[in-house]
């Protein structure tokens, strides 16, 4: 059990490492991870899976998204199998915007990551993902 809460510790540490940047570029960590969807697709996402990929209600994405439209940050596309269904994606500006944020995040993590050695990479990715996947499957046979 130790070595489970230093694990939970660490990964606390980047939730709070990741909270704290947002919040340095004005906005709170769920706005952030909306951004970042965004910015992670360039041809557009839709809403409802902006809200099933952050764990947000349809009313902050909304919000979110209604308040870039209006400084021109983000744009709405017809999608090309269902006309009534819109898909959002970041406009010139607001890709700018988002990698003017995300870009600099990206580099401090590639940064960051550098500081392990190629094996020690590796086994983070696998060990990570694996405990991942296992508290996923745990969690999901609880319901």
């Amino acid at each position: 059990m130790k070595e489970l809460y230093k694990y939970n510790r660490a990964f606390y540490d980047l939730m709070s490492a990741q909270e704290s940047y947002a919040r340095q570029q004005g906005m709170n960590g769920k706005k952030f991870q909306l951004l970042l969807w965004l910015y992670r697709s360039p041809k557009g996402i839709f809403q409802q899976t902006l809200a099933e990929k952050t764990f947000s209600t349809k009313q902050v994405v909304n919000a979110a998204i209604k308040k870039w439209k209006d400084q021109g940050y983000v744009e709405f596309q017809a999608d090309k199998n269902d006309k009534r269904a819109k898909k959002v994606l970041l406009t010139k500006a607001g890709r700018s915007y988002a990698a003017s944020i995300i870009d600099t995040l990206d580099q401090a993590e590639k940064r960051a990551f550098g500081s392990l050695n190629a094996t020690e990479q590796e086994q983070l990715g696998i060990l990570v993902a694996k405990y991942a996947q296992a508290l996923i499957t745990e969690l999901e046979s609880r319901e």
